[in-house]
């Protein structure tokens, strides 16, 4: 899958719909050239982060692994219990976090 086609999945778990004519359209109505969500973590931030908890998860990066980065997925349960659902490790936070992230579309694809 190339990287043009990983964003795109992303952007629609997101709620980005592609537009008819050009772009694509964003939750919040605005049209918008699809974020660039493999390499920019503020763009995860704005728009996967709220998404995520939206769902019922969070997330964690740290850095680590001889200078790689790790992003953890993490189902919030009752009781303020939370277990760990998927996670990634990456060169680039941003990296990690949208991997993380794909492997969660895919784990929610199956049930």
């Amino acid at each position: 899958m190339t990287e043009q086609e990983k964003n795109e999945k992303l952007a629609r778990f997101l709620g980005f719909k592609k537009h008819p004519l050009d772009g694509w359209v964003s939750p919040d109505g605005f049209q918008y050239s699809i974020p660039d969500f493999l390499h920019d973590l503020t763009t995860l931030f704005k728009w996967a982060v709220p998404e995520l908890r939206r769902r019922g998860y969070d997330y964690a990066l740290f850095g680590c692994y001889g200078g790689k980065h790790k992003a953890e997925i993490i189902k919030l349960m009752e009781d303020e219990w939370a277990e760990l659902a998927t996670y990634a490790i990456a060169d680039e936070p941003a990296q990690a976090l949208f991997e993380a992230i794909e492997k969660l579309i895919e784990m929610e694809e199956v049930l």
